[in-house]
Protein backbone atom coordinates (compact mmCIF):
# COMPACT_ATOMS: atom_id res chain seq x y z
CA UNK A 1 0.00 0.00 0.00
CA UNK A 2 2.79 2.41 0.94
CA UNK A 3 4.62 1.74 -2.35
CA UNK A 4 1.47 2.39 -4.39
CA UNK A 5 0.80 5.62 -2.52
CA UNK A 6 4.38 6.76 -3.03
CA UNK A 7 4.21 6.05 -6.76
CA UNK A 8 0.97 8.00 -7.06
CA UNK A 9 2.49 10.93 -5.20
CA UNK A 10 5.53 10.87 -7.47
CA UNK A 11 3.34 10.97 -10.53
CA UNK A 12 1.51 13.95 -9.12
CA UNK A 13 4.51 16.10 -8.34
CA UNK A 14 7.35 15.25 -10.73
CA UNK A 15 6.54 18.22 -12.96
CA UNK A 16 7.03 20.54 -10.01
CA UNK A 17 10.36 18.93 -9.30
CA UNK A 18 11.26 19.31 -12.94
CA UNK A 19 11.00 23.06 -12.54
CA UNK A 20 13.26 22.93 -9.50
CA UNK A 21 15.85 20.67 -11.11
CA UNK A 22 15.89 22.15 -14.58
CA UNK A 23 18.78 23.80 -16.33
CA UNK A 24 19.57 25.24 -19.72
CA UNK A 25 18.48 22.83 -22.46
CA UNK A 26 21.91 23.33 -24.06
CA UNK A 27 23.45 21.47 -21.14
CA UNK A 28 20.70 18.92 -20.52
CA UNK A 29 21.99 15.36 -20.57
CA UNK A 30 18.79 13.57 -19.55
CA UNK A 31 15.16 14.41 -19.10
CA UNK A 32 13.64 12.31 -16.32
CA UNK A 33 9.91 12.76 -16.34
CA UNK A 34 9.54 16.52 -16.23
CA UNK A 35 12.96 17.11 -14.70
CA UNK A 36 16.03 18.09 -16.67
CA UNK A 37 19.34 16.63 -15.50
CA UNK A 38 22.19 18.89 -16.49
CA UNK A 39 25.60 17.69 -17.57
CA UNK A 40 27.25 18.28 -14.19
CA UNK A 41 24.71 16.24 -12.25
CA UNK A 42 24.76 13.57 -14.94
CA UNK A 43 28.55 13.21 -15.06
CA UNK A 44 28.57 12.89 -11.26
CA UNK A 45 26.20 9.91 -11.43
CA UNK A 46 27.88 8.50 -14.55
CA UNK A 47 31.16 8.44 -12.61
CA UNK A 48 29.41 6.85 -9.62
CA UNK A 49 27.99 4.18 -11.91
CA UNK A 50 31.43 3.58 -13.43
CA UNK A 51 32.96 3.01 -10.00
CA UNK A 52 30.09 0.77 -9.01
CA UNK A 53 30.50 -1.41 -12.09
CA UNK A 54 34.29 -1.48 -11.91
CA UNK A 55 34.07 -2.43 -8.23
CA UNK A 56 31.91 -5.35 -9.28
CA UNK A 57 34.66 -6.34 -11.72
CA UNK A 58 37.23 -6.24 -8.94
CA UNK A 59 35.33 -8.50 -6.55
CA UNK A 60 34.04 -10.78 -9.29
CA UNK A 61 30.36 -10.06 -8.64
CA UNK A 62 27.55 -9.16 -11.00
CA UNK A 63 27.19 -5.39 -11.14
CA UNK A 64 23.62 -5.65 -9.88
CA UNK A 65 24.87 -7.18 -6.63
CA UNK A 66 26.92 -4.08 -5.75
CA UNK A 67 24.37 -1.43 -4.74
CA UNK A 68 25.17 2.23 -5.28
CA UNK A 69 25.05 3.06 -1.60
CA UNK A 70 28.06 0.80 -0.97
CA UNK A 71 30.15 2.61 -3.57
CA UNK A 72 32.10 5.73 -2.58
CA UNK A 73 30.68 9.00 -3.82
CA UNK A 74 34.03 10.40 -4.86
CA UNK A 75 37.40 8.99 -5.76
CA UNK A 76 40.02 9.42 -3.07
CA UNK A 77 43.01 7.56 -1.71
CA UNK A 78 42.40 5.21 1.18
CA UNK A 79 43.01 6.68 4.61
CA UNK A 80 46.56 6.23 5.82
CA UNK A 81 47.24 4.31 9.01
CA UNK A 82 46.92 6.71 11.94
CA UNK A 83 49.89 7.60 14.09
CA UNK A 84 47.82 7.98 17.25
CA UNK A 85 48.01 4.60 19.05
CA UNK A 86 44.57 5.17 20.58
CA UNK A 87 42.92 5.25 17.17
CA UNK A 88 41.89 1.89 15.65
CA UNK A 89 43.91 1.21 12.55
CA UNK A 90 42.56 2.61 9.32
CA UNK A 91 39.83 4.73 10.86
CA UNK A 92 39.29 7.97 8.91
CA UNK A 93 40.25 11.00 10.99
CA UNK A 94 39.09 13.95 8.92
CA UNK A 95 35.30 14.09 8.58
CA UNK A 96 32.27 11.86 8.58
CA UNK A 97 32.00 12.48 4.86
CA UNK A 98 35.43 10.94 4.35
CA UNK A 99 34.09 7.54 5.35
CA UNK A 100 32.15 7.47 2.17
CA UNK A 101 35.11 8.41 0.00
CA UNK A 102 37.61 5.56 0.02
CA UNK A 103 38.31 4.47 -3.57
CA UNK A 104 36.79 1.17 -4.59
CA UNK A 105 39.57 -0.92 -6.10
CA UNK A 106 39.43 -0.96 -9.89
CA UNK A 107 40.90 -3.87 -11.79
CA UNK A 108 41.71 -3.99 -15.47
CA UNK A 109 38.68 -5.20 -17.39
CA UNK A 110 35.76 -4.07 -19.46
CA UNK A 111 32.40 -2.58 -18.55
CA UNK A 112 29.44 -2.82 -20.86
CA UNK A 113 28.74 0.72 -22.05
CA UNK A 114 24.98 0.28 -22.17
CA UNK A 115 25.02 -1.10 -18.62
CA UNK A 116 26.94 2.01 -17.57
CA UNK A 117 24.38 4.30 -19.22
CA UNK A 118 21.47 2.35 -17.78
CA UNK A 119 22.86 2.48 -14.25
CA UNK A 120 23.58 6.21 -14.49
CA UNK A 121 20.00 6.76 -15.68
CA UNK A 122 18.71 4.79 -12.68
CA UNK A 123 20.76 6.92 -10.30
CA UNK A 124 19.50 10.11 -11.93
CA UNK A 125 15.90 8.86 -11.73
CA UNK A 126 16.37 8.04 -8.04
CA UNK A 127 17.70 11.57 -7.55
CA UNK A 128 14.55 12.99 -9.09
CA UNK A 129 12.35 10.55 -7.18
CA UNK A 130 13.76 11.73 -3.86
CA UNK A 131 12.99 15.32 -4.80
CA UNK A 132 9.49 14.26 -5.82
CA UNK A 133 8.84 12.38 -2.58
CA UNK A 134 10.22 15.27 -0.57
CA UNK A 135 7.62 17.54 -2.12
CA UNK A 136 4.87 14.92 -1.97
CA UNK A 137 5.22 14.42 1.78
CA UNK A 138 5.51 18.17 2.44
CA UNK A 139 8.95 17.71 3.95
CA UNK A 140 11.04 20.65 5.06
CA UNK A 141 14.64 20.95 6.17
CA UNK A 142 15.70 22.62 9.37
CA UNK A 143 18.52 25.14 9.47
CA UNK A 144 20.70 22.41 11.00
CA UNK A 145 19.87 19.96 8.18
CA UNK A 146 20.68 22.54 5.53
CA UNK A 147 23.91 23.23 7.37
CA UNK A 148 24.69 19.50 7.23
CA UNK A 149 24.53 19.59 3.44
CA UNK A 150 26.77 22.64 3.37
CA UNK A 151 29.32 21.13 5.76
CA UNK A 152 29.43 17.88 3.80
CA UNK A 153 29.97 19.82 0.59
CA UNK A 154 32.77 21.91 2.05
CA UNK A 155 34.48 18.83 3.48
CA UNK A 156 34.27 16.93 0.20
CA UNK A 157 35.40 19.91 -1.85
CA UNK A 158 38.35 20.59 0.45
CA UNK A 159 39.53 17.00 0.16
CA UNK A 160 38.51 16.03 -3.38
CA UNK A 161 37.72 19.25 -5.21
CA UNK A 162 40.38 18.66 -7.87
CA UNK A 163 38.80 15.31 -8.71
CA UNK A 164 35.34 16.83 -9.08
CA UNK A 165 36.75 19.64 -11.19
CA UNK A 166 38.43 17.12 -13.49
CA UNK A 167 34.97 15.62 -14.04
CA UNK A 168 33.45 19.04 -14.65
CA UNK A 169 31.44 18.98 -11.42
CA UNK A 170 31.25 22.36 -9.68
CA UNK A 171 30.98 22.92 -5.95
CA UNK A 172 27.45 24.22 -6.48
CA UNK A 173 26.45 20.95 -8.14
CA UNK A 174 28.11 18.95 -5.39
CA UNK A 175 25.96 20.89 -2.91
CA UNK A 176 22.84 19.89 -4.87
CA UNK A 177 23.85 16.24 -4.55
CA UNK A 178 24.48 16.54 -0.82
CA UNK A 179 21.26 18.52 -0.36
CA UNK A 180 19.39 15.70 -2.11
CA UNK A 181 20.99 13.24 0.30
CA UNK A 182 19.70 15.23 3.28
CA UNK A 183 16.26 15.37 1.63
CA UNK A 184 16.41 11.59 1.29
CA UNK A 185 16.86 11.27 5.05
CA UNK A 186 13.96 13.66 5.63
CA UNK A 187 11.64 11.59 3.44
CA UNK A 188 12.62 8.38 5.20
CA UNK A 189 11.86 10.02 8.53
CA UNK A 190 8.50 11.21 7.18
CA UNK A 191 7.69 7.59 6.41
CA UNK A 192 9.24 5.67 9.30
CA UNK A 193 10.06 8.20 12.03
CA UNK A 194 8.13 8.55 15.29
CA UNK A 195 5.65 10.92 13.61
CA UNK A 196 5.77 9.22 10.21
CA UNK A 197 3.06 7.52 8.22
CA UNK A 198 4.43 4.06 9.16
CA UNK A 199 6.43 4.65 12.36
CA UNK A 200 8.91 1.98 13.38
CA UNK A 201 8.51 0.95 17.04
CA UNK A 202 11.23 2.31 19.32
CA UNK A 203 12.08 -1.22 20.46
CA UNK A 204 13.00 -2.21 16.90
CA UNK A 205 15.30 0.78 16.49
CA UNK A 206 16.99 0.08 19.83
CA UNK A 207 17.49 -3.58 18.92
CA UNK A 208 19.05 -2.62 15.59
CA UNK A 209 21.34 -0.13 17.33
CA UNK A 210 22.46 -2.75 19.86
CA UNK A 211 23.13 -5.34 17.15
CA UNK A 212 24.94 -3.03 14.74
CA UNK A 213 26.89 -0.58 16.91
CA UNK A 214 29.74 -0.80 19.39
CA UNK A 215 30.82 1.83 21.91
CA UNK A 216 34.41 1.43 23.05
CA UNK A 217 37.77 2.91 24.02
CA UNK A 218 40.86 1.53 22.35
CA UNK A 219 44.63 1.71 22.37
CA UNK A 220 46.10 0.31 19.18
CA UNK A 221 49.49 -0.79 17.97
CA UNK A 222 51.08 -2.54 15.03
CA UNK A 223 52.99 -5.74 14.40
CA UNK A 224 55.16 -3.85 11.93
CA UNK A 225 58.43 -1.94 12.05
CA UNK A 226 60.37 0.46 9.83
CA UNK A 227 63.63 -0.77 8.29
CA UNK A 228 66.72 1.34 7.60
CA UNK A 229 65.36 2.27 4.16
CA UNK A 230 62.12 3.58 5.60
CA UNK A 231 60.04 0.60 4.48
CA UNK A 232 57.33 -0.98 6.61
CA UNK A 233 58.33 -4.55 7.45
CA UNK A 234 56.97 -7.26 9.77
CA UNK A 235 58.27 -7.25 13.34
CA UNK A 236 60.75 -9.87 14.38
CA UNK A 237 59.45 -12.67 16.59
CA UNK A 238 61.16 -11.04 19.58
CA UNK A 239 59.56 -7.65 18.89
CA UNK A 240 56.16 -9.25 18.41
CA UNK A 241 56.45 -11.11 21.71
CA UNK A 242 57.43 -7.86 23.45
CA UNK A 243 54.45 -6.08 21.94
CA UNK A 244 52.13 -8.86 23.09
CA UNK A 245 53.53 -8.57 26.59
CA UNK A 246 53.12 -4.78 26.63
CA UNK A 247 49.48 -4.91 25.54
CA UNK A 248 48.65 -7.77 27.93
CA UNK A 249 50.16 -5.72 30.76
CA UNK A 250 48.10 -2.67 29.79
CA UNK A 251 44.90 -4.73 29.80
CA UNK A 252 45.78 -6.19 33.22
CA UNK A 253 46.41 -2.72 34.67
CA UNK A 254 43.09 -1.42 33.39
CA UNK A 255 41.21 -4.42 34.77
CA UNK A 256 42.97 -3.90 38.11
CA UNK A 257 41.51 -0.40 38.30
CA UNK A 258 44.05 1.91 36.64
CA UNK A 259 42.45 4.60 34.49
CA UNK A 260 42.65 3.97 30.74
CA UNK A 261 44.16 7.41 30.12
CA UNK A 262 46.92 6.78 32.64
CA UNK A 263 47.76 3.46 30.99
CA UNK A 264 47.70 5.08 27.56
CA UNK A 265 50.00 7.93 28.55
CA UNK A 266 52.43 5.52 30.18
CA UNK A 267 52.46 3.62 26.89
CA UNK A 268 53.13 6.80 24.91
CA UNK A 269 55.97 7.65 27.28
CA UNK A 270 57.47 4.21 26.69
CA UNK A 271 57.44 5.02 22.97
CA UNK A 272 59.51 8.15 23.59
CA UNK A 273 56.84 10.83 23.99
CA UNK A 274 57.82 13.31 26.67
CA UNK A 275 55.20 14.08 29.35
CA UNK A 276 52.19 12.95 27.28
CA UNK A 277 48.76 14.11 28.42
CA UNK A 278 46.39 12.43 26.01
CA UNK A 279 42.86 11.06 26.35
CA UNK A 280 41.56 7.80 24.93
CA UNK A 281 38.29 8.97 23.47
CA UNK A 282 35.05 7.02 23.42
CA UNK A 283 34.32 5.81 19.91
CA UNK A 284 31.22 4.45 18.22
CA UNK A 285 31.45 2.14 15.21
CA UNK A 286 28.77 0.44 13.18
CA UNK A 287 28.83 -2.87 11.39
CA UNK A 288 28.86 -0.93 8.11
CA UNK A 289 32.04 1.02 8.88
CA UNK A 290 34.90 0.17 6.53
CA UNK A 291 37.69 1.97 8.38
CA UNK A 292 38.64 -1.00 10.56
CA UNK A 293 40.44 -4.29 9.92
CA UNK A 294 38.32 -7.20 8.79
CA UNK A 295 36.52 -8.81 11.73
CA UNK A 296 36.94 -5.79 14.02
CA UNK A 297 33.25 -5.14 14.60
CA UNK A 298 32.32 -8.76 15.20
CA UNK A 299 35.24 -9.30 17.56
CA UNK A 300 34.59 -6.19 19.67
CA UNK A 301 30.82 -6.76 19.72
CA UNK A 302 31.44 -10.16 21.32
CA UNK A 303 33.69 -8.80 24.10
CA UNK A 304 32.59 -8.61 27.70
CA UNK A 305 31.49 -5.08 28.58
CA UNK A 306 33.59 -2.86 30.85
CA UNK A 307 36.58 -5.18 30.77
CA UNK A 308 39.84 -4.56 28.92
CA UNK A 309 40.67 -7.22 26.34
CA UNK A 310 43.60 -7.70 23.99
CA UNK A 311 42.48 -8.09 20.38
CA UNK A 312 44.77 -9.18 17.54
CA UNK A 313 43.70 -8.74 13.93
CA UNK A 314 46.26 -9.18 11.18
CA UNK A 315 49.05 -6.63 11.63
CA UNK A 316 47.19 -4.81 14.42
CA UNK A 317 46.93 -5.31 18.15
CA UNK A 318 44.57 -3.48 20.50
CA UNK A 319 43.60 -3.08 24.11
CA UNK A 320 39.84 -2.49 23.89
CA UNK A 321 37.28 -1.73 26.55
CA UNK A 322 33.82 -2.37 25.15
CA UNK A 323 31.28 -0.14 26.86
CA UNK A 324 27.55 -0.34 27.49
CA UNK A 325 25.96 0.99 24.25
CA UNK A 326 23.65 3.14 26.42
CA UNK A 327 26.44 4.59 28.52
CA UNK A 328 26.45 8.33 29.22
CA UNK A 329 22.68 8.67 29.63
CA UNK A 330 22.19 7.02 26.23
CA UNK A 331 23.94 9.89 24.47
CA UNK A 332 25.51 7.56 21.90
CA UNK A 333 22.17 5.93 21.18
CA UNK A 334 20.53 9.31 20.65
CA UNK A 335 23.37 10.37 18.34
CA UNK A 336 23.00 7.20 16.24
CA UNK A 337 19.25 6.68 16.50
CA UNK A 338 18.42 8.41 13.21
CA UNK A 339 21.13 6.52 11.34
CA UNK A 340 19.97 3.25 12.87
CA UNK A 341 16.46 3.91 11.57
CA UNK A 342 17.82 4.68 8.10
CA UNK A 343 19.84 1.48 8.01
CA UNK A 344 16.98 -0.58 9.42
CA UNK A 345 14.56 0.64 6.74
CA UNK A 346 17.10 1.08 3.93
CA UNK A 347 15.80 -1.73 1.72
CA UNK A 348 12.13 -0.78 2.17
CA UNK A 349 12.88 2.85 1.41
CA UNK A 350 15.04 1.93 -1.58
CA UNK A 351 12.11 -0.04 -3.02
CA UNK A 352 9.80 2.97 -2.64
CA UNK A 353 12.28 5.29 -4.34
CA UNK A 354 12.83 2.78 -7.14
CA UNK A 355 9.12 2.37 -7.75
CA UNK A 356 8.73 6.11 -7.92
CA UNK A 357 11.72 6.40 -10.28
CA UNK A 358 10.38 3.72 -12.59
CA UNK A 359 7.31 5.87 -13.26
CA UNK A 360 9.45 8.34 -15.19
CA UNK A 361 10.21 8.33 -18.88
CA UNK A 362 13.90 8.98 -19.50
CA UNK A 363 15.05 10.84 -22.60
CA UNK A 364 18.77 11.03 -23.42
CA UNK A 365 20.63 13.81 -25.21
CA UNK A 366 23.39 11.71 -26.75
CA UNK A 367 25.83 14.49 -27.59
CA UNK A 368 25.98 15.62 -23.96
CA UNK A 369 26.06 12.02 -22.74
CA UNK A 370 29.11 11.25 -24.90
CA UNK A 371 30.86 14.39 -23.68
CA UNK A 372 30.30 13.27 -20.10
CA UNK A 373 31.57 9.80 -20.93
CA UNK A 374 34.88 11.23 -22.16
CA UNK A 375 35.41 12.90 -18.79
CA UNK A 376 34.59 9.71 -16.91
CA UNK A 377 36.89 7.63 -19.11
CA UNK A 378 39.71 9.99 -18.20
CA UNK A 379 39.30 8.98 -14.54
CA UNK A 380 39.13 5.23 -15.24
CA UNK A 381 41.94 4.67 -17.70
CA UNK A 382 42.45 1.04 -16.66
CA UNK A 383 38.83 0.13 -17.38
CA UNK A 384 37.48 -0.41 -20.88
CA UNK A 385 33.96 0.78 -21.58
CA UNK A 386 32.64 -0.95 -24.67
Amino acid sequence: MMKKAAAALCSAVFLIVGCLSGCSTQRTALTVGGAEINSEVYVYFLDLAARELSAALDVGQPASSVPAETVPESAAPAAAAPTDPSVPAGEPEATAADARNTTAAVSAGSVDLQSLYDRAAELCADYVAVNSLFAAYDCTLSVEEKSTASVRTNDLWRLYGSYYESLGVSKQTLYKIEYNSVCRDAVLDALYGADGTEPVPEAEVRKYYEDHHIVFRAISGYYTDIDEDGNTVPMSDEQRAATDSTFASMADRINAGTDVDTVYNDYLESLGNEEPNETVSVRVASSADQGYPEGFFETVHALEQDRASVVRLGDYIYVIVRMDPYTGDSVYYEENKAQSLRELKAEDFKAIVRQCAEEYEVTVRESVQKSCLRRVRGQHEDVIFE
